[in-house]
């Protein structure tokens, strides 16, 4: 991230004013996920950060609207969903499923992966996300991250 003192709450969105970092402060840097197998604990570690770095800027937990659930909302715009141990098939399609009702979504979605991951998962998890973006309604971006 630049040194610019702004963030960018939505991946496509303008920008907030929030505290200078550097590429090594970035949140996505500081945050190292705890307690492998326990998700509620991750969630708030990432929590904890996020709203520590970006400020004024609303981080939303556990957000629930309609049929969208979704670990953290950052400003009403990015749905973030974290993973632990993608390695079995259930949870797999069990993500797959969160992916078709965030299709309601206006906003940007990031899956954080961590944990174990299976390689051949993470592809056609790849794969969906590639083939989702030509079908996408409201211009919307969704990133996969491994940590």
């Amino acid at each position: 991230m630049p040194d610019s003192g702004t963030v960018s709450p939505g991946l496509n969105s303008p920008t907030v004013t929030r505290r200078p970092s550097t590429p090594k402060d970035h949140p996505h840097s500081l945050w190292r996920p705890i307690a492998q197998g326990r998700p509620t604990l991750a969630v708030a570690s990432l929590y904890d950060i996020l709203h520590r770095e970006l400020g004024g800027v609303q981080v939303t937990k556990q957000f629930a609207h309609g049929r969208i659930r979704a670990d953290l909302v950052v400003a009403d715009r990015v749905i973030v969903e974290l993973k632990v141990n993608l390695d079995g098939t259930a949870k797999y399609q069990r993500l797959i499923g969160q992916l078709e009702e965030y299709r309601e979504w206006k906003g940007d979605i990031v899956i954080v992966l961590f944990g174990r991951t299976d390689p051949n998962l993470r592809k056609k998890l790849d794969e969906q996300v590639e083939k989702r973006r030509g079908f996408l309604l409201f211009d919307q971006q969704i990133r996969v991250v491994q940590k």
